[in-house]
């Protein structure tokens, strides 16, 4: 019977090696993104003014309180699409050594991620450019793009492809396929919008929480998304996997093979 590559089978199967391996993934995402989140609490903090700390801080020069609130609010979001790509192309190596019966420690993870840090940096940056771009134009083009290029970092990882080689491979692998996708990607931002909620601590009186408060519900909120990045990062490979698998045929170990 032919393969078909499924947005339910994806998630299921996601679901299952996250669960199986969800401390080595949220501990090797964490520690990847360390810079992110340390960035993201100090972010929340300078953000609010708690007893006049926004004045100690920047005296009564509004423009540099602005200028010092963009750059790390810049700095934010540079890291989380450097580093975020580095973490989906480690958790691939764990994910197609799960998917044929294998275990990857964290160490072996990093080192497969790291080896191949320049073409998935690569991939980020052109085809955030493109994405972003598609985004500001239209919208739909930016969704289209984004889906086109859903896979291109894991090809990057296995195929050890270059920026465009791998960003082509992806194209190709997710046309005729992409609503499937782009349902894929849907799911996943609901689920991630969900685990947010659930975890954040409630912030709509944020004016009258104290310090501790700011810092507590920007911890929980950045540690909820780490295991959302988890997910992410699984579901990619696993997508990947399967479309490879849809296309052509190969099998967990022909993909895995190419990591011995």
């Amino acid at each position: 019977m032919m393969y078909r590559f499924s947005v339910g089978d994806v998630l299921t199967r996601s679901f299952a090696i996250l669960a199986r391996n969800f401390l080595p993934f949220y501990l090797l995402i964490a520690v990847i993104q360390l810079p992110v989140l340390a960035l993201s609490v100090y972010f929340a903090v300078i953000s609010r003014d708690v007893a006049g700390n926004a004045q100690q801080l920047f005296g009564d020069d509004p423009n540099e309180m602005f200028l010092h609130f963009a750059g790390v609010g810049g700095l934010v979001v540079i890291a989380a699409m450097l580093l975020g790509p580095l973490s989906t192309a480690s958790v691939t190596y764990g994910v197609l050594q799960q998917l044929r019966g294998k275990h990857a420690s964290i160490g072996d993870c990093i080192r497969v991620g790291v080896s191949r840090m320049f073409s998935v940096l690569g991939v980020a940056i052109v085809a955030g450019l493109l994405i972003g771009i598609g985004t500001m134009a239209c919208c739909i083009p930016g969704i289209f793009l984004a889906t086109a290029y859903y896979v291109a970092t894991p090809a990057a990882v296995v195929e050890r492809l270059g920026v465009g080689g791998a960003m082509t491979r992806s194209w190709n692998l997710t046309e005729g396929l992409r609503w499937h996708v782009f349902g894929l990607v849907v799911c996943l931002g609901v689920i991630g919008g969900m685990v947010q909620g659930a975890f954040s601590v409630p912030t709509q009186n944020i004016e009258e929480q104290s310090l501790t408060g700011t810092i507590v519900v920007a911890v929980l909120s950045s540690l909820a998304g780490v295991a959302v990045d988890a997910l992410k990062a699984v579901a990619a490979a696993v997508a990947y996997h399967d479309l490879r698998t849809e296309r052509e045929g190969v099998t967990s170990h022909d993909l895995a093979r190419v990591f011995d």
